[in-house]
């Protein structure tokens, strides 16, 4: 059940989750600050809350796939580290556009940008950003992807126990 969440026909479901995600809350940003430099604000506050709810909901599959993908990293390793950076990261950032949605509801209702949605989604935007970096790391710089067998992953999603056992070249063969 967790591998097929995780991998659907070969193809792992958190990428897309996140390429969404970051995309809705570019476009809220973007929408919060011309709203704010006066571009038709009142159409800005309404672009910016849809596109921060679009965020959360797909932020919610996004850190959910994502921790199906974090709980079969191997304990100890440098790659386990980075990605929990990566999740920590991505949860502070998700938390500010949930603050930032409940600061632009009544701006939505009112067709208004208010400082304090900007103020936090800049900060939440900057964690999604340095999130966004530590995922890249795991996936162009220490090989980590979703598998769907443990002969699959790379060698950076194994303890160092099972490296050992296959004289250090990546994870042991099945006996």
């Amino acid at each position: 059940m967790i591998d097929r969440a995780r991998d659907v026909a070969g193809h792992p479901t958190h990428p897309p989750m996140t390429g969404i995600t970051i995309g809705s809350y570019t476009i809220a940003l973007i929408a919060l600050a011309l709203g704010a430099l006066g571009f038709s604000t009142s159409d800005m506050a309404i672009v910016a809350y849809w596109s921060t709810v679009a965020g959360l909901c797909f932020g919610l599959v996004a850190i959910i796939t994502g921790l199906l993908d974090f709980v079969s990293i191997s304990s100890d390793t440098a790659l386990q580290r980075v990605a929990l950076g990566h999740l920590i990261l991505q949860v502070v950032a998700s938390a500010m556009f949930a603050i930032s949605a409940i600061y632009q509801a009544p701006d939505y209702h009112d067709a208004t940008i208010a400082a304090s949605s900007m103020i936090v989604s800049v900060v939440g935007y900057a964690a999604l950003i340095s999130g966004a970096w530590l995922g890249g790391t795991m996936v162009f710089r220490m090989g980590a992807r979703v598998a769907t067998t443990t002969a699959d992953m790379p060698a950076a999603q194994h303890s160092s126990t099972s490296r050992k056992r296959s004289g250090g070249k990546g994870p042991a063969s099945p006996t």
